[in-house]
This record gives structure tokens, sequence and C-alpha cells, in this order.
């Protein structure tokens, strides 16, 4: 998820990469199958399970800013400061890496305002 954007130190702006673009489409696409471009508006609960690509073991918020952002352009979320409640879980090695996420609104019993 470090090829996800581009940085000019020069002048610090950022930008998406083309992998980071393909990255977002295939977010879409997949949200797009499972009838999940439901721009969620609500407090939100989370469960991820990382399957990263290589044996290396990564830092577990590497994947939370591509993914987030690319949730968000996929209309699955509005907003990622929606999440209040969030399990994350780094599983075994798999070819190419895969993110399984679960993502529900919490009703108002079930979550405590900031």
């Amino acid at each position: 998820m470090n090829h996800y954007y581009g940085t000019n130190w020069k002048n610090r702006t950022r930008w998406i990469t083309k992998r980071g673009k393909l990255y977002r489409s295939k977010v879409i696409e997949l949200a797009d199958l499972a009838g999940a471009r439901l721009n969620l508006t609500g407090v939100l609960w989370e469960r991820r399970d990382l399957y990263p690509p290589t044996s290396r073991e990564p830092d577990i918020d590497n994947y939370d800013k591509a993914l987030l952002d690319a949730l968000e352009f996929a209309d699955v979320l509005a907003n990622d400061r929606q999440f209040k409640e969030s399990h994350r879980y780094i599983r075994r090695p798999c070819y190419e890496g895969r993110v399984l996420i679960q993502i529900r609104e919490l009703a108002p019993h079930e979550h405590v305002a900031a």
C-alpha cells in the first residue's frame, strides 16, 4: 500500500499513483459486486482481516489510508471519521494480498457519542 500515493517533497504535494488508481478501481468494482455502494452516513463498526502479499510483517496501519480513501471514493461510506469501533487482524500471507472487510452502521444504543 506504500505505492498508493506519490509525493513531491520539494513542494509537498501528493497524488494518487497509477497503481493507486488501479487499486481504487478494483475497490469500486468489488463494492459494486457486493452491492456495498451504500454511502453510509452513520456511526460505523468494522472488522478487517488483512492477508499481506508477503511474509514480511507489515505495520497494521499501512493499509488504512489507501483502503479507507478507496471506500470513500466508491461511495461505501461518507468519511472514514465515521468509524468508532475497529477490529483489525493480520492473517497469513496470500498471493497478491487480500483484505476482507465487514462494515455496519451502529444503532444509537451501540455507541457512545464522543
